[in-house]
């Protein structure tokens, strides 16, 4: 049983350092937003964005891999702000993460400058306890996430990747590489 367990560690192992390394295509988002996505990620579909995304304010766009797994969107906040106000931006994002997960596990949480553009940056897994009532019992969804958010006249514009929380150790570079690529016009 130890000889197995080290093959399938080692074999693993090697799936993991010979990865090939994922191509990036600049993407139009809007006309005042760009990113570069992995070639073989797809736009979603209204359908398929209804079934993947509840929510009364659906993102601007939607993105995810040809195995669904992980999930690139963009999306504007309803709510204006002051310019200056990127660190109470990133404090009030930050409370409301908290909120959304029975677990939350920062890995990164730093302004930095992309494209002319300060960005709160927060990656964690996150993760939603499984529900167990009387019909039927619900898993523990557990997910990665890198988001950057940025303010750019009043409104705050948000980038997400999500993917498994196994998946972290090969999506968690091309995240960063991703983010680093958005270009968001200031006359949006």
């Amino acid at each position: 049983m130890k000889k197995i367990s080290v093959l399938l560690f080692s074999l693993s192992f090697l799936l993991l350092a010979f990865q090939v390394p994922v191509q990036l295509k600049k993407t139009k988002i809007s006309d005042h937003i760009s990113v570069n996505l992995p070639e073989n990620f797809r736009q979603v579909g209204e359908q398929e964005l209804s079934e993947k995304y509840v929510s009364t304010r659906p993102p601007i766009a939607l993105y995810t891999s040809q195995d669904g797994l992980v999930d690139f969107s963009v999306n504007l906040s309803a709510t204006q702000w002051q310019h200056f106000d990127l660190p109470l931006v990133k404090d009030f994002y930050k409370a409301s993460l908290s909120t959304l997960y029975s677990e939350l596990k920062m890995i990164k949480e730093e302004v930095v400058e992309v494209n002319k553009h300060q960005m709160a940056i927060f990656e964690f897994i996150g993760t939603v306890a499984g529900e167990e009532t009387a019909v039927r019992r619900t898993n523990a969804i557990s997910k990665y996430t890198y988001i950057a958010y940025a303010l750019v006249n009043g409104k705050v514009v948000v980038c997400t990747l999500t993917a498994p929380a196994k998946l972290q150790q090969s999506w968690a570079p091309v995240a960063e590489e991703m983010m680093n690529t958005i270009r968001i016009k200031k006359t949006l």
